[in-house]
């Protein structure tokens, strides 16, 4: 169990760098080019692993036999994506990714909620409690600033 959260938590780290990188990217290509950039890199990149590890998923059996809506997680994944680097131009990067934080936990619940059945009340709290600390901090920030 040690070994997942310290990979959970590598896996926030790298996402607070690759969010940064990718509003880079987009400050200097366009979004939609920053965005092509980054699928690319990552298909290659992806396809470069599998030739290593399993060659035999590369080919069209494999990589279109699951179910057509499996597939919506690189549509998900390229509007967040776009979203993030949007919110970059207005939101400080730990303001972006504090309400990412939140929408994940929300989007969490709900699915829990959706699918499993097994939202526990103090889960629904503890959500709470994170969204107005957000919202508290948000609001002495900018009395600070006035």
């Amino acid at each position: 169990m040690f070994w997942l959260a310290l990979l959970g938590f590598v896996c926030g780290g790298i996402n607070v760098v690759s969010k940064t990188i990718n509003y880079r990217a987009t400050t200097y290509l366009g979004t939609a080019n920053g965005a092509l950039v980054n699928y690319v890199v990552g298909t290659l990149l992806s396809a470069l692993v599998l030739v290593f590890i399993r060659p035999s998923l590369l080919a069209p059996s494999a990589l279109f036999a699951a179910p057509w809506w499996l597939y919506l997680g690189g549509v998900c994944g390229l509007l967040a994506l776009l979203i993030n680097v949007t919110s970059l131009q207005k939101l400080s990067l730990f303001e972006s990714t504090t309400v990412l934080l939140v929408g994940q936990l929300v989007g969490a619940v709900a699915l829990d909620a959706l699918l499993w059945g097994n939202v526990r009340p103090l889960k629904v709290f503890g959500v709470a409690v994170l969204g107005a600390g957000v919202v508290w901090d948000k609001r002495i920030c900018a009395r600070k600033a006035a």
